[in-house]
């Protein structure tokens, strides 16, 4: 018998002798882990949440239904924090930037009342614009003077001036009167009523 013919042999001796020993070990582990996964894990791997017990399976939909709320209510946190996105506030937006700039309209009124001067002294004079956003219409308070008996006449240049307004769309006529003051000057006082172009 040779060298190598001896080792196989003393090989195969050793398997024989610890064959049934690595069975045996092989089974009782098998059996240990089988035991263990039903019923050692899931008794000690269980979780309370709010009085529920939950299993590793039950825990992995529990977390997805709480990442779900955490979404919708990030949400909306971000739709009041900033309402840039919400579609109310794009509405109010649109809105506001549909109505008339008073500060605008009223510029552009005083720009035409500076025009009826006499050497120099204002005629017509602004008290006070009323802009109603739902008609579009604006309310003008204000009076001649300056102008002596022409003060009508005047009031009537002022009404066809801002008649002749782009943006008016409607204008309707103020009551033409003359009052005469304590210290015999004469005053037109006047509202005018106008509606605007959309």
């Amino acid at each position: 018998m040779s060298n190598t013919d001896s080792a196989i042999a003393k090989l195969g001796a050793v398997l024989r002798r610890f064959s049934v020993s690595l069975l045996l070990f092989s089974v009782v582990l098998c059996a240990v882990l089988v035991c263990s996964q039903v019923f050692i894990l899931p008794r000690y791997t269980r979780i309370e949440i709010n009085g529920e017990f939950h299993d590793i399976a039950s825990l992995r939909a529990h977390y997805a239904a709480l990442q779900a709320s955490v979404s919708a209510r990030e949400r909306e946190r971000n739709a009041l924090i900033f309402p840039v996105h919400d579609e109310l506030y794009q509405s109010l937006v649109q809105a506001k930037h549909a109505q008339p700039d008073p500060a605008a309209l009223l510029r552009r009124f005083q720009n035409i009342a500076s025009q009826f001067t006499n050497d120099g002294v204002q005629r017509v004079f602004l008290h006070s614009l009323s802009v109603h956003g739902d008609d579009r219409s604006v309310v003008l308070h204000g009076e001649v003077r300056n102008a002596g008996p022409r003060s009508m006449t005047v009031l009537a240049q002022f009404v066809e001036a801002l008649r002749a307004l782009p943006v008016v769309q409607e204008l309707s006529n103020p009551q033409f009167k003359r009052e005469v003051n304590a210290d015999g000057t004469f005053t037109s006082p006047f509202v005018i009523s106008l509606i605007l172009y959309p």
